[in-house]
């Protein structure tokens, strides 16, 4: 008699455990692995807390201020980044704003570290950490440059400095490339350069030059694609300065070009060449 009560119980007892799980399984907000059925929807997972620090667009040189940036990706809301660099005498960088000032020639580890919370909490919780390795060059002086038994040296623009020499797997100079740091405005309806050349000055012929030279120096677009032509402006004896023009309307504001002397850039002699293009980046105001 007893055993069959007890049995009896038991039976109960299970029946009302399976009703409840069934209960809690029906209600919003509770999940069962076991319970899903293929196909069904599954509730999105937390994002991971991560940093990554976006690649630098240019060459850091000494005495550049280049201001960094990061990707994040977190749920945490406030959330901010602080900035180190590994070897100050190489580059400083604000903790708060990212600023990076290249001061000697060298490589510096620039650490971005993801907390949660703002930037004036005392304990901020460690979310994320992330490093790249910057490194700042020295600029080199600019002065004549040329291969071929000619060189040549831009006089205006004047504020010149060196971006590349580049060169083949043997050492020897393919290139130059130059860039003009602050940008140029048009003077009198005109973009105006002046250069000089170490040879075939003394008795500038400018029908020579026009007829053999200008064609080979052009102003070229970003992507590689001529923009525009220059126009023989005259020649100065005095300081041995050639000057072309290209019409403010011919180029656009705001806008980044190259102005190339190709390799065939000469003075009075054929057999005294640039050798390699001669290029200089810039900006148009």
């Amino acid at each position: 008699m007893n055993t069959r009560i007890g049995t009896r119980k038991s039976k109960v007892i299970v029946s009302v455990v399976l009703t409840l799980l069934m209960a809690f399984a029906m209600m919003p907000g509770m999940a069962f692995a076991a319970s899903a059925a293929p196909g069904a929807d599954v509730a999105a997972t937390a994002v991971e807390n991560s940093i990554t620090i976006n690649p630098l667009t240019k060459t850091v040189y000494v005495g550049d201020e280049i201001t960094m940036s990061a990707t994040v990706s977190t749920e945490v809301d406030p959330y901010h980044v602080e900035w180190s660099s590994s070897d100050k005498n190489v580059a400083t960088i604000s903790k708060k704003h990212a600023k990076l000032v290249g001061l000697n020639a060298g490589t510096t580890t620039i650490t971005a570290t993801l907390f949660s919370g703002t930037d004036t909490e005392e304990n901020p919780t460690l979310l994320a950490k992330a490093t790249m390795n910057v490194m700042v060059v020295e600029t080199e002086a600019y002065g004549f440059q040329g291969t071929g038994g000619q060189t040549m040296k831009l006089t205006k623009p004047s504020d010149i400095i060196v971006i590349d020499i580049e060169k083949d797997e043997a050492g020897e100079i393919i290139g130059y490339v130059n860039e003009i740091e602050n940008s140029i405005a048009p003077e009198n309806g005109v973009y105006q350069f002046k250069f000089t050349m170490s040879a075939g000055m003394n008795n500038f012929k400018p029908s020579v030059f026009q007829a053999s030279s200008l064609p080979h120096i052009k102003i070229l677009n970003a992507n590689g694609s001529v923009a525009a032509s220059l126009v023989y402006g005259g020649y100065d004896a005095a300081s041995k300065t050639i000057t072309l023009n290209v019409p403010a309307g011919a180029l656009n504001a705001d806008t980044e070009y190259v102005l190339e002397f190709g390799a065939e850039v000469q003075g009075n002699s054929s057999d005294k060449t640039l050798g390699v293009p001669v290029a200089f980046n810039f900006t148009t105001q």
